[in-house]
């Protein structure tokens, strides 16, 4: 389990935008608030036991938290899209659900302060080597 600063790692963005601060900035603003929901549906697809709203949740958070500079959760989401492929309930996953969602709280902090500030991307990185 991930703890403190969360490492962010925006190559993904960059790769997308072609140095485009402005565009950055849009991708990342839109970004944040779909992984925010994402990671609700998770949440609630473990509680409920379904299977199906895990996967497409996992699914869709392999891009998203890409985008967003979350190599940590795109890992453990490339797994929960894998193991719930065949539509079944899989209590095994529940390490991987707690760590993807006990570091989610403290990397939304970081990536609400990079948008609210309209922070590039690229700021926020050197800031956090700093760190």
């Amino acid at each position: 389990m991930q703890t403190g600063v969360v490492k962010l790692d925006f190559s993904y963005l960059y790769s997308l935008s072609e140095n485009d601060k402005d565009f950055e900035q849009t991708l990342l603003n839109g970004t944040v608030a779909n992984v925010n929901l994402l990671m609700n549906n998770l949440q609630l697809g473990w509680k409920q036991k379904d299977a199906a709203g895990i996967r497409k949740s996992a699914h869709s958070l392999v891009s998203l938290a890409g985008i967003a500079g979350l190599p940590f959760i795109v890992e453990n989401c490339r797994q929960l899209d894998s193991g719930f492929a065949d539509n079944s309930f899989h209590p095994e996953f529940e390490g991987t659900i707690n760590e993807v969602l006990s570091v989610w709280p403290q990397a939304f902090s970081q990536l609400k302060e990079l948008v609210d500030n309209k922070t590039t991307a690229s700021k926020v990185a050197a800031q956090l080597m700093q760190r």
